[in-house]
């Protein structure tokens, strides 16, 4: 497993963020939790109800998310209607 250097030992992100602090570098998640590639492990209470409801790396979700790229990966609205979205709005 790859070591992940400390926050203050990484080069300065590249992202904006509004502060210069350091955050852990996610390497996997799965469920509830978050690793950094030296192992620690973290409980995502961040990232919404998301994850707090389905999970990172859920199998049902990343089927469908496979099922639907194989068909088409982007139809822009302008100019096309896709079924998928047609459903959605219907059950909404």
């Amino acid at each position: 497993m790859l070591k992940s250097p400390a926050p203050e030992a990484r080069e300065a992100s590249h992202l904006f963020y509004l502060s210069s602090l350091r955050r852990p570098l996610i390497d996997r998640a799965e469920g509830i939790y978050m690793w950094t590639q030296d192992g620690r492990r973290f409980i995502d209470g961040s990232s919404g109800p998301m994850v707090a409801n389905i999970g990172h790396s859920n199998r049902n979700v990343l089927d469908a998310m496979k099922r639907q790229m194989d068909r088409a990966t982007f139809a822009y609205r302008l100019h096309f209607e896709n079924e998928p979205a047609e459903e959605l709005a219907r059950q909404l």
